[in-house]
């Protein structure tokens, strides 16, 4: 006779009921309400047929550089893609203020597809796309989770992101250090294009010292001089020891 062993029962919905809903196209929590009505099931257990692939990522307000301590503030920027065959639950809408008494959890973005690597690839692009900004969350890691060797081929544990969480926090670093570069680059070009500022100098109005300007930029509190030189078809920019040539750019209102 073997025995069982339950490490936790909950009575109540699971966080992960969409993947199920994504693969059968039952309404389960539709189900519930109707039985607590009641009434009886709606479907039999042959009737429920499972279909494709679904994977769930849980996007926290948690700091995924400090152990994941969660956070609480004001989220200024709320965006969400839209993309056939994706799920995306959550409660957010501007203005919001995330108090800390509260679970940091802000949404539940689910991928589908035929096969694993099709549900996978959707979820990706949920997550590239979608904008939470004004405190840290947990896309950036989860974005790396996806791409890892071990998770593509399926072979993580329960302990995967605890073993490797030394691994995971340098690429976190070294892609945040990138990403204030980018940021310092593309404020400049915003600045040199659109606010087309006019030095009081007359000699920094004509000729070529006219296409040249710059700007301290202060970051994490660390200020950085950014320099933007125009040469017509593209733009230069160098901000401390880096340099990026931006061959084509163009602008929309906003």
């Amino acid at each position: 006779m073997k025995n069982f062993y339950f490490l936790e029962m909950n009575t109540r919905i699971q966080v992960e009921h969409g993947v199920t809903e994504k693969v059968t196209g039952i309404d389960i929590v539709k189900e519930q309400l109707l039985i607590v009505s009641g009434n009886k099931l709606t479907y039999s257990q042959e009737e429920i047929k499972i279909s494709g692939y679904a994977i769930e990522a849980r996007v926290y307000a948690e700091n995924p550089l400090n152990s994941f301590i969660p956070v609480s503030g004001e989220l200024v920027k709320i965006e969400f893609p839209k993309m056939e065959g994706s799920r995306i639950d959550t409660h957010l809408q501007l203005p919001h203020h995330l108090p800390a008494e509260y679970d940091a959890l802000l949404a539940k973005l689910i991928g589908f597809g035929e096969s694993r690597e099709m549900a996978k690839k959707q979820l990706e692009f949920l997550l590239n796309n979608t904008v939470l900004l004004g405190l840290p969350n947990t896309i950036p890691f989860l974005v790396n989770l996806l791409n890892e060797k071990e998770y593509i081929e399926n072979q993580i544990s329960t302990d995967f992101i605890e073993n490797n969480y030394n691994r995971f926090s340098y690429k976190l670093t070294e892609q945040f250090v990138e990403a204030q570069f980018f940021v310092q680059i593309f404020y400049l070009i915003y600045h040199f294009q659109l606010k087309k500022v006019i030095p009081d100098n007359v000699w920094l109005q004509i000729g070529n010292l006219k296409n040249t300007q710059s700007l301290i930029i202060t970051i994490n509190g660390t200020p950085q001089k950014v320099v933007c030189t125009n040469y017509g078809e593209k733009i230069n920019v160098v901000a401390g020891n880096k340099q990026v040539l931006v061959e084509k750019f163009w602008f929309k209102p906003g």
